[in-house]
């Protein structure tokens, strides 16, 4: 028999074996899948008090003040659908990248001072997990090299929009390589003598690939 050639997960300029991937996962603190990633999500385009705090178990910081902003703005804001795919958004054409930004904007541009990039793609990362990566300073420092890089690839695009692609490709990349559903196979196939910590693994299976990855990076 040849031998199993373990695929390799790269995320912020780290690469990851599918089994280093597994602990890393399995360390990640459950009370926050619980009242953040599978907290009742309400209706797609609209977001309740309890959602909009939730975010604070991601460190979104968010004061009842920018959560009051956040729950009256949503009411009006241009929202895609829900199944949104960041992987199927391409920067030089006029669809789904293009379209994400009017969701951000929306909030942004009427936002209270001191509510930046940080806490809006939270909120936003909340209501489409699969779309918005969480562009935190932990994670836009962790792809710097790389937004810079892109910054001139893609020079009409500013850094916000060039983690997005950062991120995409990152999430492509996963996918196409195969380490993404190897992962998805251990996180499904985890066993444990502690059955509460064997559900607890298994339950990530329900993350977005692009949420998995988002853990991955801190």
């Amino acid at each position: 028999m040849a031998p199993t050639t373990e695929r390799t997960l790269h995320v912020a300029g780290r690469a990851w074996s599918d089994a280093e991937a597994l602990q890393r996962l399995r360390a990640y603190p459950f009370v926050t899948l619980v009242l953040f990633d599978f907290s009742d999500r309400g209706r797609p385009c609209e977001l309740s008090a309890a959602e909009v705090m939730s975010t604070r178990y991601i460190g979104s910081g968010l004061s009842p003040e920018f959560a009051r902003f956040v729950i009256d703005a949503a009411a009006t804001a241009p929202w895609l659908a829900p199944d949104s795919d960041l992987a199927e958004a391409e920067p030089q054409e006029d669809g789904l990248f293009a379209a994400m930004e009017a969701p951000y904007r929306h909030f942004d541009d009427r936002a209270p001072r001191g509510l930046g990039m940080g806490k809006i793609s939270k909120v936003l990362h909340l209501k489409l997990p699969g779309l918005y990566p969480m562009l935190d300073t932990h994670l836009m420092r962790a792809h710097s090299a790389t937004i810079n890089s892109l910054s001139g690839t893609y020079q009409e695009l500013d850094r916000r929009q060039a983690a997005w692609v950062a991120v995409r490709d990152e999430l492509r990349l996963a996918r196409s390589s195969g380490a993404l559903d190897e992962l998805r196979t251990l996180i499904r196939g985890f066993e444990s003598d502690d059955q509460q910590e064997q559900q607890r693994v298994r339950t990530m299976d329900n993350l977005t690939d692009l949420r998995l990855l988002d853990i991955l990076s801190r």
